[in-house]
């Protein structure tokens, strides 16, 4: 195994008002023998139409037509439809589905699940860290393509890159941490804390490597 980790493996209450999530390096004879798919989320299938996608989300999350709402993107042509469930995961509250449709084929080419954005914010983060860790493990229990595992990466001061990885067929799984208060040590070891710097979201994109250039593209003269 060539996949350089750095992972959140671990969460536990080091004092009353501190939470760290450590970012430790797992033992990589761990059995990595099940490649990982990126082929939708739930019932839900890359390729599938609007329709087909209600269809599913009513079958996963028991959704109604009033807790879907469909949008357009006048900018590269995509749709999205966002379906709102009241407890996508123990812990983490309330959560929407985002499914987004290509433009030229109108068939759905990638899913973001978001924990956080459609519910009161906590006290503090202890629970989507958590959440994170949890998300994080369960995906490192697979095999990916060849140095494309990245995880325990900063990406601004208030969000971190806590999983991304790629299948043999350029599909992408990625999980992103925002609204965190972390340090990193020289070692480019990420520690969580529990008080939050914004309301916490919490976000898995599952997305299409076949659908990611299906999108309006923006021709010279339309600026």
């Amino acid at each position: 195994m060539n996949h350089r980790f750095v992972c959140v493996l671990f969460c536990r209450i080091l004092a009353p008002f501190t939470v760290a999530a450590l970012l430790l390096r797992p033992n990589v004879m761990m059995a990595q023998s099940i490649k990982y798919e990126v082929t939708g989320f739930r019932d839900a299938r890359f390729g599938m139409n609007e329709l087909d996608v209600r269809l599913a989300a009513r079958s996963s999350f028991g959704a109604r037509d009033e807790e879907m709402t469909f949008t357009a993107n006048a900018i590269d042509g995509t749709t999205k439809l966002i379906v709102y469930v009241p407890m996508l995961e123990a812990g983490l509250g309330e959560g929407r589905v985002e499914y987004f449709f290509g433009y030229r084929s109108q068939t759905l080419i990638q899913l973001n699940v978001v924990r956080g954005a459609d519910t009161n914010p906590p006290r503090n983060n202890s629970a989507m860290i958590a959440g994170a860790a949890r998300l994080q493990r369960y995906f490192l229990g697979f095999a990916w393509a060849n140095r494309s595992v990245r995880a325990g990466i900063p990406i601004d001061e208030s969000a971190v890159l806590v999983f991304s990885g790629s299948d043999s067929k350029n599909g992408v799984v990625s999980l992103v941490i925002e609204g965190v208060r972390y340090e990193q040590d020289r070692n480019g070891v990420v520690r969580f804390f529990p008080e939050r710097a914004s309301p916490p979201k919490l976000t898995v994109s599952y997305i299409d490597g076949r659908g990611r250039s299906d999108v309006r593209n923006i021709s010279q003269g339309d600026f």
